[in-house]
């Protein structure tokens, strides 16, 4: 009979060298390339370690195997106490990283905030606490922000919409997956912020000064209308060594150390993490090229792959990009275009 203690071992000591690795890449400077006008892909997250669990997957497939230009954006930077923002945001550029990203990811750095069962919490409809606390970062609670932290959030989004171009948007399940309230707050915006990006009427002040942009789709996690099972990252990639991009996925995910290392959630494995809300579940919410067409054998988010060489990110000087101190409600977007330029007009 084996030895209990010698078939954890192994485990714990790959946990041990994934600790020094973050621990020795924390705060690293990677060289990230400053991302061009136009992007294929936009994936917006509430957490960090939301990218892995629940598209468990969509970042290293689409930026590793078919090579598109695609960006991360974090809703939150995954501290309801924010006295270190910068301990998680660190970690998902390490995840980033991993999964094959070169722009850095995006935080707009709105309040977590578990008003899905938060102690205290002073509204019937709790996820009016997630819009009261993303207004400004405190709660009033009277209801006098709920609508500003709503807007807020849609507009911010909008904005990243019309600067970034992306042609598809993926995001959280309207449910919230497990029912946390920045998910489905994520999700809500996001489907809002759709819209409000292409409207040339939108009224948001920080969209003035950039054209309206649609995106051709937006998929949301586990929709039940449009469903779609995403094959495409289960399959073993010579681009990752042999590894599946879902793999690769829970590479990525080991740098959330904070977060006790988490797993995807995937509809091919049991008695992990977030079973049932598997990542290769998706369904197509707005369009407007019409419904998908792909077979089952080999189903992945349709028109993902549909860009022309002008698509492709531009190449830059690589110069290592420092991050700023981590401010709750002080967005961190990296850095210009004109500072990585190599020629400025």
């Amino acid at each position: 009979m084996m030895n209990p203690a010698a078939s954890i071992f192994p485990r714990q000591l790959r946990v041990f060298f994934l600790v020094l690795l973050f621990v020795a890449t924390r705060g690293l400077a990677f060289e990230w390339k400053t991302p061009p006008d136009k992007i294929t892909l936009l994936v917006v997250n509430s957490h960090p370690d939301d990218e892995g669990i629940f598209f468990g997957g969509a970042l290293p497939y689409y930026s590793g195997v078919l090579q598109v230009p695609t960006l991360l954006l974090s809703m939150t930077s995954g501290d309801w106490h924010p006295t270190n923002l910068s301990i998680r945001e660190d970690e998902l550029r390490n995840a980033a990283w991993i999964y094959g990203l070169r722009y850095e990811p995006i935080f707009l750095r709105f309040r977590d905030v578990p008003s899905h069962n938060m102690a205290g919490n002073p509204y019937t409809n709790k996820i009016d606490a997630t819009w009261d606390y993303w207004a400004d970062g405190i709660l009033q609670g009277d209801g006098s922000d709920v609508a500003a932290g709503h807007e807020k959030a849609v507009n911010r989004v909008a904005e990243m919409i019309r600067r970034y171009r992306p042609e598809v948007i993926i995001t959280h399940d309207f449910n919230g997956e497990y029912g946390h309230d920045n998910h489905k707050a994520t999700a809500l915006v996001v489907s809002e912020a759709y819209y409000v990006a292409a409207d040339p009427n939108a009224t948001g002040t920080n969209l003035i000064g950039l054209p309206p942009w649609q995106a051709r789709k937006l998929y949301v996690h586990l929709y039940q209308t449009n469903q779609l099972f995403h094959t495409g990252w289960e399959t073993p990639r010579d681009e990752f060594g042999g590894k599946s991009a879902r793999q690769i996925a829970n590479d990525g995910l080991d740098m959330h150390v904070s977060q006790n290392r988490p797993d995807v959630s995937t509809a091919y494995l049991t008695n992990e993490n977030f079973n049932g809300y598997d990542s290769e579940r998706w369904g197509l919410f707005a369009s407007t090229v019409g419904l998908d067409t792909v077979g089952t054998n080999d189903t992945f988010f349709e028109h993902i792959n549909l860009v022309s060489a002008t698509n492709r990110a531009p190449e830059f000087f690589p110069k290592p990009v420092q991050t700023l101190i981590a401010i709750m409600n002080q967005s961190y977007e990296g850095q210009t275009l004109a500072r990585f330029a190599t020629d400025l007009d």
